[in-house]
């Protein structure tokens, strides 16, 4: 087993600023009307 990592790390979790948050939550919210709303609608 490796046991010299060579500096490598793992990446940290970003930050999301509410902007990013916006965005994902209305595509999220889009997704899901044309995933499950859409189909019974036609």
């Amino acid at each position: 087993m490796d046991t010299i990592h060579d500096g490598r790390t793992t990446a940290p979790m970003q930050s999301f600023t509410t902007t990013q948050v916006a965005y994902g939550a209305a595509a999220f919210v889009v997704g899901v009307f044309v995933t499950f709303v859409l189909p019974f609608l036609g």
